[in-house]
């Protein structure tokens, strides 16, 4: 039930309050971004106003994890035969689309790391 509170307050964008639930129930601070990556880069702005203690944004940077773990969340949340069709798809083209770029310490299969990602995103928005 916690669990998923947290993941529908993540994808409402209330990471103020996941925050606080993931951090007081010492849950993985990892999943703030992991739930819906995309979502929390499009809105770090809203992340770092709700999250504004300096050492809350460093517990979370310290959190970060190369890895995801949103797939263990999958069983919260069954699809339909139809999505599930697209959600291959989708893998299957993202895995076409990284075959031959090289990679560098930055990327991954053309990719940036997540951390490297986050990172960069959240120095961003604190220069602003």
């Amino acid at each position: 039930m916690l669990l998923k509170t947290v993941v529908r307050l993540i994808k409402q964008s209330r990471f103020g309050k996941a925050f606080k639930l993931l951090r007081q129930h010492k849950l993985d601070i990892n999943l703030l971004v992991d739930v819906d990556p995309e979502n929390f880069l499009n809105r770090i702005a809203r992340f770092v106003k709700q999250v504004a203690k300096v050492d809350y944004l460093n517990l979370f940077v310290n959190s970060l994890r190369d890895s995801e773990r949103s797939r263990e969340l999958d069983f919260m949340f069954p699809l339909l035969e139809e999505d599930l069709i697209r959600k291959r798809h989708e893998e299957f083209m993202a895995k076409f689309a990284e075959e031959g770029k090289t990679t560098t310490t930055a990327t991954v299969g053309g990719r940036a790391k997540k951390v490297n990602r986050i990172c960069d995103a959240l120095r961003a928005e604190l220069e602003k």
